[in-house]
């Protein structure tokens, strides 16, 4: 056949080649072409996939500027940047740094917003609750981390190891490209520790065995934290033994039968040292501060 007839459908490019070079861009329509050595190829892409994705971009891109400009929406990064590419208004994609890509236009209308992460680390109320109710849930996987922090509770986050800031009650979004995001959630709420058979002796050389309930709430979280290494358990075990073997066993027996009695009383002396690493250590029957 001496002619080559091409069909572009209205949901369609196609890219035209002569001897294998680049000659145009067709849009939907028919085409015929004189074409008798069969010099002439052509390849078709669908609009439904919106970016382009072949080895003829970066020469578009250098050597075809009217026709980028004509068929294309643009989307380049530098190392610093992420870019939000949306899709009718609707977002569809978080574009990595150092990426430049062509998408097709004719079929959705292509908007992109740049953000710099290098100096922003929180992500934006809105477009967190965005990312939180969009249906594809791998939108944000590579590019953010989300936080959630129950009600009663606090997060430290950790940016590259060093914590950053205290994160309250709330959902929390953060960029983590080029960065390691953690977030160590604390409970705030009362909590208890038991020490169960623990023998002591008294500052007057009587021996005991005692058993305590201790009430406590973390009161300094970065503190806590920091000293977590020291758990809560050892902390009220050495203090108990320190409060006690500081006593004499007269006192101790009447604080005890006096306790006993159901007697409501605030702790004057204190048996379990208070503030211990951003503890505050309460009696767990009255909800007090022990002082």
């Amino acid at each position: 056949m001496l002619f080559q007839f091409i069909q572009v459908k209205d949901t369609e490019r196609a890219l035209l080649f002569k001897r294998g070079n680049f000659a145009g861009v067709l849009r939907a329509g028919n085409y015929s072409y004189f074409d008798p050595f069969k010099q002439l190829t052509v390849e078709l892409f669908s609009l439904n996939t919106t970016r382009f994705t072949h080895s003829l971009a970066d020469y578009l891109l250098l050597h075809q500027a009217d026709v980028v400009q004509r068929e294309f929406a643009v989307v380049q990064t530098n190392a610093r940047e992420i870019a939000l590419r949306y899709a009718d208004e609707v977002l569809v994609e978080i574009v990595a740094p150092n990426t430049r890509a062509l998408f097709w236009k004719g079929l959705v209308d292509t908007r992109v917003e740049k953000i710099d992460i290098a100096n922003q680390l929180v992500v934006d109320a809105a477009l967190l609750r965005t990312l939180l109710v969009s249906r594809n849930r791998s939108l944000a996987a590579d590019a953010v981390t989300i936080v959630q922090v129950p009600q009663h509770h606090v997060a430290l986050l950790m940016v590259d190891g060093r914590f950053e800031k205290t994160l309250e009650a709330g959902v929390h979004g953060f960029w983590k490209v080029g960065r390691e995001i953690k977030a160590e959630i604390v409970d705030l709420r009362l909590q208890h520790v038991e020490v169960a058979g623990q023998e002591i002796l008294t500052r007057d050389k009587v021996p005991l065995r005692v058993n305590l309930t201790a009430g406590y709430r973390i009161a300094d979280a970065v503190t806590a934290f920091a000293r977590q290494a020291n758990l809560h358990q050892k902390r009220v075990d050495l203090g108990l033994g320190h409060g006690m073997a500081s006593r004499r066993f007269a006192d101790i027996h009447g604080f005890c039968a006096f306790a006993g009695m159901g007697q409501k009383r605030r702790v004057r002396q204190p048996v379990i040292e208070n503030h211990i690493g951003g503890l505050q250590a309460l009696d767990p029957a009255q909800g007090d501060q022990i002082r």
